[in-house]
């Protein structure tokens, strides 16, 4: 119904927190009301306060969207939060591309321009940057990263896996829990878990 948004508090008052308030703002679907950010909290954002996670009123509201880059960091967020009882929405930028049959898990993002296929799988708290593209039957595990105009064809990505600027993974070069791809990667073969791969073609760095 138009003139009727729902109010919503961002969980990280950073780069990209910053990123998904300027998103939202315009989009008469969402209210954002503040932050909730302990390295920053008691101060402002967007003339929004910014809340410690343990100082947080969940009758301002418990609806709550994830806004934190790294895996490393959003999980243990999400856990640390878990009290709340928050309820994460899953949000999609009205300006990104989704196919009507993909699969986005709770409190995952999709942010302008990116273009996610149909037949994916988003997991829980994935995010997906502008101007990234993820093709037909990929399937991205929970809390997985893919950085801006990153392209992932038709490949399985496990959990906690961030997928670097401008980097590129082919048809069928799975991923394991916890790989990061650097920038300007090109990633043709399977990767363990854990490890970090860079280079065009690329290689590992360093194993898990």
């Amino acid at each position: 119904m138009s003139g009727v948004s729902t109010p919503i508090v961002i969980v990280g008052a950073g780069k990209l927190g910053k990123l998904l308030w300027d998103c939202l703002d315009g989009d008469e679907r969402w209210r954002a009301i503040g932050f909730i950010d302990d390295g920053h909290a008691g101060e402002t954002c967007f003339d929004l306060p910014v809340f410690a996670s343990d100082a947080y009123d969940t009758r301002l509201t418990r609806n709550a969207m994830m806004a934190i880059g790294y895996p490393a960091m959003r999980r243990p967020m999400v856990e640390k939060l878990a009290p709340l009882g928050l309820d994460w929405q899953t949000f999609v930028d009205r300006r990104a591309i989704v196919g009507r049959h993909a699969l986005l898990g709770r409190g995952a993002i999709i942010l302008s321009f990116a273009m996610v296929s149909s037949g994916v799988r988003l997991g829980d708290f994935a995010y997906v940057s502008a101007y990234s593209q993820i093709g037909t039957g990929s399937v991205l595990g929970d809390y997985c990263s893919v950085l801006p105009a990153a392209s992932i064809g038709e490949t399985v990505i496990g959990n906690d896996c961030t997928i670097g600027l401008r980097s590129a993974c082919l048809d069928h070069a799975e991923l394991g829990d916890g790989v990061t791809v650097g920038p300007f990667t090109l990633v043709r073969q399977s990767v363990p878990a854990g490890a970090l791969i860079a280079g065009s073609p690329a290689r590992i760095v360093r194993r898990g």
